[in-house]
């Protein structure tokens, strides 16, 4: 059997060829491309783990990998780092690949704008890396392919967002590791502009208009021509350009056909072979022929050659242009010979060549018979128009004559480093050949144009030093030589065109230069400069001298090392005491101030530190570093100048600085410059710098407004130069300082080290640094600079650095002070970091070393801030520390895997290491922690809320120790923590401020997006460990965990809700919070999420809801004057109030104004009169009242003229665990939105869910839904099921004023389900169907804090077709009874319902009506249900009194009926007459108590007052019958008033009129005031009228019964009369006493449900999953249940017959009643109004 063996190094590392699911046990799944690390292996498996998940180690085929050559880095722990051995670049493009591949689908995912750029980059890339692999680039084509990569790459990175990638000059990314960094900052400024850079250039190609012009040329000859000598050419070439001629016609009749033939001849007439270029590319010929233009006299030619001359040897030669006419005949073209000659020169009489410019030739005519080619004899002859003198004879020589009208001109340009067209210069070069006029031809240098000058560079200066070296004895010349050398020099060094000769005069440095006695002449005539200075003519050369200095010094370096090579260094000392003397006289120079030598002061520090490092090579380091230095404690004395600045800047960029030796001498002075102008800028800046940026703000304001003329008058630019001024000598202060840096840790290691420069920097500029740190604004891009000065000098200290330092501190005050200012500095890089989030590198760097600097610190603290105790610099590290633990950039989870992997590999995970210094210093705190409990405790939580188990577990310990100190903390402010622990009594035994503060920050943390459910577990496994543990502290500390793990709970379910958009979700998280914080007494939370709830309700237009919520806000307040608590208070829109009567007056007001915007203005009243209750007597503010009872009167008027839709409410049961954890398997009541019906809900619960499913049946399901992961809704509608309302007993009330209480302050709620039970009557259904009605509680009244509640008590019970058939007659009864009533009292209402009512009573034509009843008054039935006898009766005469009521709405539509509705009106009376005959034969005749409209005549009485009017049933309508003489008594002392009055003018008459005999009448004039357009109940006054008796009603069989019956009564006028027409007698006896006292007496029932009673809920909820039924549709009749308990109450009787004895007893009130609340005021949704 195999063994699994590890593998070699080489063969670690894996690239997965085709995918792998891995379905095994212990199998890896990858997919291609992955990359997977081997540790083993075994015949063909490997065993490994994949780099994408690096936790889980298992095993996989070798076959589908293939190994890639990598180095395994084994200076970490463990296994190694594996590392791919492949071209950097590609390993980058590779890794790029991968990272934008996964970015890129999520852009597809979103159709983000960025993919399609993104697309295109990843296809350059691939196809960019293919040529990479295949190795067939060459090296230039590589490194440009290489640009071109690194740019896409660069580009991808900006647009995605992406961190930048720092790379050098040559592409390359930058190692951290190896980099200072200062220098790593300037690569990240570097990266960061040329990114700027490439967008801006993109950007102009993407504005530029691209007009393109086709040209299409046909090219033969092409003649560069040079503008300028490179320098590295020679060259000796002259440029002819043939201009122009003209011609005279000569024997020809036309104009002639001139071709110039242009041959080099020389002086004997041969040519010259192969000396004429005509073009690029075309060899060299003996002659050029130009261009024939055809019969042309004055051609112009135009035309280019070029003419190259011998290097070596005299020049001598000439040029020929010989013209002849070209014939089409080719035969008289041979013949033709030719007519013309001109010659130039090359070289002049003075020996120059031929000038730069045009030169017009002379021509001369041939005499063809005479002429011979080699004939020279016009060299005789003047070549130029100007060389003939005016007067002089005409030229001529054997067949030359000059012709006078022929002309030819030509263009020349020389370029040539042999031969010159200046005379001086000439003469320079040749001095040997006249010694004598030496001086004059040196004096005459200046007149030499620069460009000849550059050109004979090196023949100029062999000329010079030879003229010293011929005088070596003799220092006659060295001034002239001096000045002539500076000429040379400044012409290449000063003039921007001639730098690019620079290389020239190097290489001539280098190699050419072989003079070695010029230095001591050289610097002889500078020291006598010097020492001349105050000379103006002396201090003019010296300025030029100046100016080219550092080649000056490089010349006499050059000199005395040449010389030393050929005599060796005897008379060092000599040269060294020479440089010594000069350089210190440059130093005295600088200590004059003399205001003349300025210039000369100016122009020395400018050149003077370039000659540094030529100097290096032939000085002493140390000599040359203290000359240096004392130059550099000069400029110190004096005023730092920007000059003078960046002389110390040079300094330390030279060779100087980087030899130890002299490096040490040089560093003390440079550093007490530096520190002397961050003294500077910390006395003018801090204050000053702050002050002059509020000075250049305010001089832009008054610049506007005064006009940019006047700033200048006023100062204002004077205070901008000085604040820019300063800011550029900050400015190049940093960058010396970061220079110096980056020098040390370039050589650190190196021979001589840096430990000691190191030192020295950081004891004199650390803190400098650092206070210039904080007082530069945040805004200043010069911060950045200073935060990476910073880190680079932490970073470079070791140990014995930070303890050198503070053992400098003299003063522990002063210590102190130091590491607070560098903790807060280190606080606030953390928090608000200067560099940009895209700068990773620099970032994690700086993070790298503040971690390293707290740890040193941290030792300085416990060893000297302990004993004794200072708690200051103890908070600013905890803080500092938890900040800087807690900052984004170190949270590596937030990260993709190659950045997580790459950061851990270089810094590891830093927020480890810092929650174990935290730790260590948290435990040698000992006594003292109780000082930072419970300040500590939200920070150290935020810390235990990073994502990492390994720090949760090492850190969540620290509750504990903060719950001891807190628990053991002693009560008296003497005691000492140990004696606490010992004794028991003196210790606080609580630590309620510890878990008040947690209980806070834990809600705040966790809402702010940290934490999850594993630290929630991890949390209650480790706190309950260690209470549980803890014998003094188990109950609290057991409580407390649950308590707060609850709370995680909640607050997590808050945070994932709260990122949905669904509103409902979030308004009941918030709901659940508030529950929790009132449970627990955290008043500051629970009106937190008040105000949060209030905020989402208010967004939502939920105004009902929103008031309700601030009334938990106000019932947590008194009417008093006591100061307002911090707890209470909250960031509201009441500003700040102090008192509880002020901010519950404001929040009054507010409620009252939600309320009223969401028409729930009875509510609002009811806060009006509370709150009018304290201005009237507790205040007295009669402005206020005043104006709130203004307010009340318009609530009033709303509630009777305004119309509102009414609610509906609906049932929504959530199973399933795929909801939310607070739906999951809950039953919900919702108040639906205005006229929302059952469908509409419907449709917005599914939008709200859309994954759920709407479930087909009303079963509870069981637990295979319930505890599945779907999501199955139920909804179906409900009826409230209002309460017993005493108010209104006895007394008149509008409809309008009591469908309020139907539908509102309700929390009972009722529905039905139809359930067919035993055989099914094909006849009649409707026998055999029952009802099983469901009652409902919720957890509060509706409308409340929200617009739904959980059902907390639910009872079901089942309804007979008997009691469903009277629920149905009662309900149909008082529908029919409300509908005549409206149209009675409104005649703007529309008479459509009141017609299809009738009809459907009347005339059924599909329900069948009261016909479905019959079955239940068979015989057949009572004998088979004896129970239901009582019921049977009730519902004969429930149908019986549906008689008088269809007789009235007859009456009512007659009234109105429009003449297109009368026949409909005779037939329905028809059909009544037969239908009210049987109805009367069976079940006998019933009184009706609504007033008919027929005009009457009657006595004259005065109107009752109202306050004896006892409320009756307004469904039964009870008659009050009374004897004739208490009826007449009742009559003849009553007043009726109008409506005007306020009063109900016929409500006592009502039902009078039917408590006379059949016989008697009473009769009324019509009023002419209408009733009022709100339905109207009406109630009987029972105190007037005579309990004796009531009369029976006779039955009336025909229709006249029915005209006899129409004596109601109307509105009246207070004067109206009314007569009695018929006797009064009573119709039937009188009923007994004690009946009409129980009838008055009965309990007042729901007849003010504006919504169906119970009884409704079976017509429009009987399927409830079905789409709502129309309201106009007759609905069966179903039965009265068996049971009748509270909602019974509702269904209102329309005779006069007390029916409470023949109801069953109801049902005891439920006993799942919710448990008490604590005393904190109202439990959350319960309202108090």
């Amino acid at each position: 059997m195999q063994s699994w063996v590890p593998v070699k190094d080489a063969e670690r590392l894996a690239v997965a060829v085709y995918p792998f699911l891995g379905s095994g046990q212990h199998q890896i799944p990858f997919s291609i491309g992955d990359t997977l690390h081997i540790l083993q292996r075994c015949g063909a498996w490997y065993y490994g783990y994949a780099t994408n998940n690096r936790a889980f180690k298992g095993i996989f085929p070798c076959s589908f990998v293939r190994i890639k050559r990598c180095v395994v880095d084994k200076s970490l722990k463990g296994a190694g780092t594996v590392i791919a051995r492949e071209n950097p670049l590609l390993h980058e493009v590779t890794s790029v690949l991968r990272e934008w591949g996964h970015i890129w689908k999520k852009l597809y995912e979103t159709s983000d704008p960025a993919l399609k750029p993104v697309s295109d980059m990843l296809h350059d890339l691939i196809r960019q890396r293919r040529k990479i692999i295949a190795g067939t680039l060459p090296t230039d084509e590589l490194r440009h392919l290489k640009r071109q990569v690194t740019a896409t790459i660069d580009r991808g990175n900006e647009l995605l967002k992406l961190d930048l990638v720092v790379r050098d000059d040559q592409g390359n990314i930058v190692n951290p590791d190896l980099t200072s960094a200062v220098k790593l900052y300037r690569h990240h400024q570097q990266a960061a502009s040329r990114s700027q850079d490439s967008e801006g250039e993109r950007a102009l190609k993407r504005t530029q208009q691209h007009n393109s012009h086709c040209l299409y040329v046909t090219v033969q000859n092409c003649v560069c021509r040079p503008d300028v000598i490179l320098p590295t050419d020679v060259r000796n070439d002259l440029y002819l350009t043939l201009h122009s001629g003209e011609f005279t016609r000569g024997s020809k009749v036309q104009d002639r056909n001139v071709e110039v033939t242009v041959k080099v001849c020389n002086r004997d007439g041969s040519v010259r072979h192969g000396v004429i270029e005509r073009g690029a590319g075309c060899p060299p010929v003996e002659e050029y022929r130009s261009v024939v233009y055809w019969h042309e006299s004055r051609p112009r030619w135009a035309e280019t050659l070029k003419v190259v001359l011998p290097i070596e040897g005299d020049c001598d030669s000439h040029v020929r242009f010989t013209f002849k006419h070209r014939s089409n005949n080719e035969v008289k073209d041979k013949s033709e010979k030719p007519f013309g000659l001109a010659y130039v020169n090359l070289l002049q009489s003075d020996c120059t060549t031929l000038r730069n410019t045009r030169h017009e030739l002379n021509v001369y005519k041939i005499n063809s018979k005479s002429y011979e080619e080699g004939d020279t004899s016009y060299l005789n002859l003047p070549a130029l128009k100007s060389d003939i003198r005016d007067g002089q004879p005409r030229p001529e020589s054997g067949p030359y004559l000059l012709s006078l009208r022929d002309s030819f001109s030509l263009e020349s340009i020389t370029c040539s480093t042999k031969l010159t067209q200046d005379v001086d210069l000439l003469g320079l070069l040749k001095w040997s050949s006249d010694p004598g006029s030496l001086k004059e031809r040196l004096a005459r240098l200046d007149r030499i144009r620069q460009e000849e000058l550059v050109k004979f560079l090196r023949d100029s200066l062999d000329a010079l030093f030879h003229i010293l070296i011929h005088y070596e004895t003799d220092d006659t010349y060295d001034v002239d030589v001096f000045n002539a050398l500076v000429t040379i020099i400044s012409s290449v060094t000063t003039e921007r065109r001639y730098q690019h000769f620079q290389p020239v005069l190097e290489a001539y440095l280098q190699s050419a230069f072989s003079a070695t006695i010029v230095d001591r002449k050289l610097m002889g005539v500078l020291q006598t400069y010097i020492d001349n200075v105050r000379d103006p003519e002396s201090r003019l050369h010296l300025l030029k001298a100046l100016s080219c200095l550092r080649y000056v010094f490089k010349f006499i370096i050059k000199s005395r090392q040449l010389y030393i090579k050929m005599n060796g260094g005897h008379d060092a000392a000599s040269f060294g005491g020479t440089t010594q003397h000069l350089l210190r006289s440059f130093t005295g120079l600088m200590l004059d101030r003399d205001t003349e030598l300025e210039s000369v002061q100016e122009a020395m520090l400018q050149h003077l530190p370039s000659a540094v490092d030529d100097l290096t090579a032939v000085c002493d380091p140390v000599q040359l570093s203290e000359a240096m230095a004392e130059l550099v404690r000069t400029l110190a004395n004096g005023n730092l100048t920007e000059r003078k600045l960046s002389v110390i800047s040079r300094l330390v960029h030279s060779q100087l600085f980087s030899n130890p030796d002299g490096r040490h001498v040089l560093l003390p002075e440079v550093v007490a410059a530096v520190g002397l102008m961050f003294d500077l800028q910390q006395q003018n800046g801090a204050g000053g710098m702050a002050t002059l940026r509020q000075r250049n703000k305010r001089s832009q304001k008054l610049a506007q407004m005064l006009g940019e003329q006047r700033t200048d008058a006023i100062g204002l630019d004077k205070a901008r130069d000085e604040l820019q001024r300063s800011r550029d000598e900050l400015q190049l202060c940093i960058g010396i300082l970061s220079d110096v840096l980056d020098v040390l840790w370039r050589q650190h290691g190196q021979r001589g080290g840096t430990s000691i420069d190191v030192g020295v920097v950081t004891q004199h500029l650390l803190r400098k640094v650092l206070q210039t740190v904080v007082s530069v604004d945040r805004e200043d891009t010069l911060v950045c600079g200073l935060v990476a000065i910073l880190i680079s000098m932490l970073r470079q200290m070791e140990r014995h650095h930070y303890d050198q330092y503070m053992s400098g501190f003299t003063d522990v005050t002063d210590q102190l002070a130091f590491i607070t200012e560098i903790l807060m500095v280190f606080k606030d890089l953390v928090s608000k970091c200067v560099y940009p989030p895209l700068w990773c590198e620099m970032i994690m760097l700086q993070n790298s070393v503040i971690l390293k600097s707290l740890r040193l610190f941290s030792y300085t603290i416990r060893d000297r801030f302990l004993e004794p105790y200072e708690h200051q610099i103890w908070n600013n590290f905890f803080h500092c520390a938890i900040s800087f633990l807690t900052q984004s950039p170190l949270q590596l989870e937030t990260f993709s895997a190659s950045k997580r992997s790459r950061l851990l590999a270089r810094y590891k995970d830093m927020r480890k290491a810092t929650a174990e210094e935290i730790r260590t210093m948290w435990i040698r705190l000992g006594q003292h922690k109780i000082a930072f409990v419970p300040a500590l405790v939200g920070p150290f939580l935020e810390m235990t809320l990073v994502p990492d188990p390994e720090l949760r577990g090492m850190t969540i310990p620290l509750f504990f120790d903060m719950m001891q100190c807190e628990f053991y903390s002693p009560i008296k402010p003497g005691s000492q923590y140990n004696d606490t622990k010992r004794q028991a009594s003196a210790s606080k035994c609580n630590f309620n401020e510890f878990e008040h503060e947690m209980i806070n920050k834990v809600d705040h943390l966790i809402d702010g997006g940290r934490g999850d459910d594993f630290y929630r577990e991890l949390f209650r496994e480790k706190m309950l460990e260690l209470c549980e543990k803890h014998s003094s502290m188990r109950e609290q500390g057991v409580r407390f965990v649950a308590t707060v793990t609850d709370l995680m709970k909640r607050l997590l379910e808050y945070r994932a809700i709260m990122r949905d958009e669904n509103q409902e979700n979030k308004m009941s998280c918030t709901v659940n919070l508030l529950h929790f914080y009132y449970e627990i007494h955290c008043q500051e939370m629970y009106i937190r999420y008040l105000y949060k709830l209030r905020d989402l309700h208010v967004a939502a237009n939920n105004y009902i809801e929103a008031g309700f919520t601030l009334k938990l806000h106000a019932d947590q307040l008194q009417w008093s004057d006591e100061q307002l608590p911090a707890v209470l208070r909250h960031r509201s829109d009441f500003g700040p109030l102090e008192t509880h009567r002020a901010m519950k007056e404001a929040l009054y007001n507010k409620i009252i104004d939600y309320f009223d915007r969401g028409n729930l203005w009875e509510a609002a009243l009811q806060l009006c009169k509370e709150l009018s209750g304290q201005y009237e007597e507790a205040t007295f503010d009669y402005h206020q009242l005043s104006q709130l009872l203004q307010r009340m009167s318009r609530l009033y008027d709303k509630i009777l003229q305004e119309i509102r839709p009414v609610p509906a409410y609906f049932r929504v049961a959530f199973y399933g665990r795929g909801f939310p954890a607070f739906l999951q398997n809950k039953v919900y009541v919702y108040r639906g939105r205005g006229y929302e019906r059952l469908a509409e809900f419907s449709s917005r619960i599914q939008d709200t869910f859309p994954k759920a499913e709407l479930m087909d049946t009303l079963e509870t399901p069981g637990p295979e839904v319930t505890e599945s992961l779907q999501q199955l809704l139920q909804v179906n509608s409900v009826d409230p099921d209002m309460e017993d309302n005493k108010r209104f007993s006895g007394k008149p009330v509008t409809e309008k004023i009591v469908q309020y209480y139907r539908v509102n302050d309700i929390d009972r709620f009722v529905y039905s389900r139809r359930s067919q039970r035993g055989a099914k009557d094909p006849d009649n259904p409707f026998a055999s169907m029952w009802l099983q009605r469901t009652v409902m509680r919720t957890s509060s009244k509706l409308p409340g804090i929200l617009a739904w509640f959980p059902v907390t008590a639910t009872e079901t019970y089942d309804v007979t077709p008997l009691e469903h058939a009277i629920e149905t007659m009662t309900t149909k009864n008082r529908q029919l009874r409300e509908l005549i009533l409206s149209n009675r009292s409104d005649a703007a209402l529309p008479l459509n319902p009141l017609t299809q009512t009738l009809t459907g009573i009347i005339n059924p034509a599909v329900m069948g009506g009261t016909a479905n009843y019959q079955t239940f008054f068979t015989p057949e039935y009572v004998e088979r249900n004896p129970d239901d006898a009582t019921l049977v009766a009730k519902l004969k005469v429930l149908i019986a009194k549906q008689i008088p009521l269809l007789e009235a709405g007859l009456e009512t539509h007659g009234q109105r009926a429009p003449d297109n509705l009368k026949p409909l009106q005779t037939m329905l009376e028809g059909i009544f007459d037969d239908m009210r005959t049987e109805v009367q034969d069976k079940f006998g005749v019933q009184e009706c108590d609504l007033p008919y409209q027929r005009p009457v005549v009657a006595l004259r009485h005065h109107r009752p007052s109202l306050a004896g009017w006892e409320r009756q049933d307004s469904s039964l309508s009870e008659s009050v019958h009374t004897s004739a003489a208490n009826a007449s008594a009742s009559l003849s002392s009553t007043t009726l008033t109008s409506p005007q009055n306020g009063t109900a003018p016929f409500l006592s008459l009502m039902n009078l009129s039917q408590s006379f005999s059949s016989g008697g009448t009473l009769k009324s004039q019509k009023s002419a005031t209408s009733l009022p357009r709100s339905k109207t109940i009406f109630y009987s006054q029972a105190s007037n009228l005579s309990a004796a008796g009531a009369v029976a009603s006779t039955p009336v069989r025909s229709r006249d019964r029915r005209d006899q019956k129409r004596g109601s009564i109307t509105s009246q006028t207070s004067e109206s009369t009314i007569i009695l027409s018929e006797e009064l007698r009573p119709a039937r006896p009188l009923r007994s006493e004690v009946e009409r006292e129980r009838r008055l007496t009965r309990p007042c029932s729901g007849q003010y449900s504006l919504r169906h009673s119970p009884s409704t809920s079976t017509l429009s909820s009987r399927d409830s999953l079905g789409p709502p039924m129309d309201e106009d549709s007759e609905p069966p009749p179903p039965p009265l249940p068996a049971k009748q308990s509270r909602q019974m109450s509702m269904h209102i009787e329309p005779d006069g017959q007390d029916l409470s004895s023949l109801l069953p007893e109801p049902l005891p009130p439920s006993q799942e009643e919710p448990p008490p609340k604590p005393p904190l005021g109202p439990p959350p949704g319960e309202s108090s109004v």
